[in-house]
């Protein structure tokens, strides 16, 4: 709620509860999870939601952690591109 104070100065008043979300527990990979993950990655980096859900469904994941892993590889795999792209040039 904000309100207004004199000379246009407004202050904010917070609720005296501050509900915050509970974060979500980081997902931890076993070595297979990754080798299959890592796999399909080299076959296929925009893999489409029934092969996700294959995935998901033979190393034990849920298809939403699938996404998101295959969304933060290839943000992974962008970046090491733009990596070796910068070091290749500076080398000639």
């Amino acid at each position: 709620m904000v309100t207004e104070q004199g000379e246009g100065h407004r202050e904010e008043q917070l609720p005296a509860q501050v509900q915050r979300r509970t974060r979500r527990h980081r997902t931890i990979f076993t070595e297979d999870q990754l080798d299959a993950l890592e796999e399909l990655f080299l076959q296929n980096q925009y893999p489409d939601v029934n092969m996700r859900e294959k995935l998901a469904q033979c190393t034990h994941l849920r298809e939403e952690r699938v996404e998101v892993w295959f969304k933060n590889r290839r943000a992974k795999w962008r970046r090491q591109k733009r990596l070796s792209f910068a070091v290749g040039n500076t080398e000639n």
